[in-house]
């Protein structure tokens, strides 16, 4: 009884803890908007760019959309809980039959983990890439600075130390979501202001799942 009452109150207080740390973030940490980034929008073409991929092989983006659709995700670090949250609900819908061939790319400035064994890699159903400096989502104008106290806390607290190595500055990328048809052009677009808003993962995969009929695949 006292044990599982302990539990609760554990858990609450994480609750608790994170909302406190995210209003934080909120007030503190965005220093320009999306809107003034203006970032490319459905009809814009999805530009190449070479990322790193899990085991540190130069890869090009577009060496991963060939002829069907892809959910082009970036996020910021895997020490963002949100983000965190975001691609364990993906993973958990690409686990599904009907989803199994849904085209995934999830890019963030973490560098990366060298230590992924190839079966883990096929677990997550997705592909990760690295875009250590930022290049990429800087060609997607997603890449907004973030204050110098935000980064000081966030270094302080260890939260993403040995994964950001390379990141300059006080910069992280807007937690976008594209769907991009086979000739990378983008068909559907999510950013927001707020990191802690996300597009609906069941909703995008609707959307992946409309421009893949349209595009004569099954």
């Amino acid at each position: 009884m006292n044990s599982n009452f302990s539990n609760t109150v554990n858990k609450l207080m994480k609750i608790l803890m994170w909302k406190v740390i995210a209003d934080f973030y909120s007030f503190f940490g965005l220093k320009k908007n999306a809107s003034e980034l203006f970032p490319l929008k459905v009809g814009d073409k999805l530009p190449d760019h070479e990322l790193v991929d899990h085991v540190g092989n130069n890869v090009k983006i577009y060496d991963y959309i060939n002829d069907e659709p892809a959910i082009v995700k970036f996020y910021r670090g895997t020490w963002c809980p949100f983000c965190s949250t975001e691609l364990r609900e993906y993973n958990e819908l690409l686990n599904q039959d009907e989803y199994k061939n849904v085209n995934l790319l999830a890019i963030s400035p973490e560098e990366p983990d060298y230590s992924l064994r190839s079966e883990d890699i096929e677990k997550l159903n997705m592909r990760i890439f690295s875009d250590t400096e930022n290049k990429y989502a800087q060609k997607l104008r997603l890449v907004h600075s973030t204050s110098s106290l935000f980064y000081k806390i966030d270094r302080f607290n260890n939260v993403n130390k040995n994964r950001t190595k390379k990141r300059t500055g006080y910069e992280l990328p807007i937690p976008a979501t594209y769907v991009v048809d086979k000739n990378k052009i983008i068909r559907y677009a999510w950013i927001s202001d707020d990191y802690k808003y996300r597009a609906y993962p069941p909703q995008v995969m609707t959307e992946w799942e409309k421009i893949n009929r349209s595009q004569g695949n099954n």
